[in-house]
């Protein structure tokens, strides 16, 4: 559940036109407004790297990516893995940040990158600029579904404790427990 798999791409912007051109502009050509992108399914969480065990791909993959608030926000976005060159060949991304490992959060349409990098590489600074993207993208409040799921993650861990300690105590009990004590046992396990 939390651990939502990178996807690799080459380029994350869609192309802009797909019409064919014949090499000549006309006047109603020239006075167009560029044709607006469309907007992706959801926000865009894209892991820059090189390659290279450098000290930020160390903390990106040691600090900021463990951190359950982050972990748990990557639900909500596209998840994609590019190299820097791949970044830099891509008309939105081209152009933000320069580290070779950095993450760049990008709104559905397309029109603010956020870059995550340097002394700014952090769980917190990560998780801030994934919520502004992801509340401008859903109707519900990012903190509010984080929220939600530590919630139910945390009555899970409640169930799994209780059944241990009831299974301890079968074991412990093992061949001498009463018929009493197995029908309480039972019940507690429903």
């Amino acid at each position: 559940m939390l651990n939502k798999a990178w996807g690799s791409a080459n380029r994350a912007s869609p192309s802009i036109s797909t019409a064919v051109t014949t090499g000549e502009e006309t006047e109603a050509d020239a006075k167009a407004e560029p044709e607006a992108l469309k907007p992706a399914d959801q926000p865009l969480l894209i892991y820059v790297h090189d390659g290279s065990d450098n000290e930020d791909f160390t903390k990106i993959e040691d600090v900021v990516l463990q951190c359950f608030k982050v972990a748990a926000a990557r639900n909500a976005f596209r998840c994609l893995k590019m190299t820097p060159e791949d970044v830099e060949n891509d008309p939105v991304l081209a152009g933000n940040g320069k580290a070779p490992s950095r993450l760049l959060v990008v709104d559905r349409d397309w029109k603010k990158v956020q870059v995550i990098e340097g002394k700014n590489l952090s769980s917190k600074k990560l998780y801030t600029a994934m919520k502004k993207s992801a509340n401008r993208a859903y109707k519900t409040k990012l903190d509010k579904n984080v929220k939600g799921l530590l919630k139910l993650l945390n009555e899970f861990n409640k169930i799994n404790n209780a059944r241990k300690v009831l299974d301890e105590k079968e074991k412990r009990l093992g061949s001498e427990i009463t018929k009493a004590e197995a029908k309480k046992i039972a019940k507690e396990r429903e």
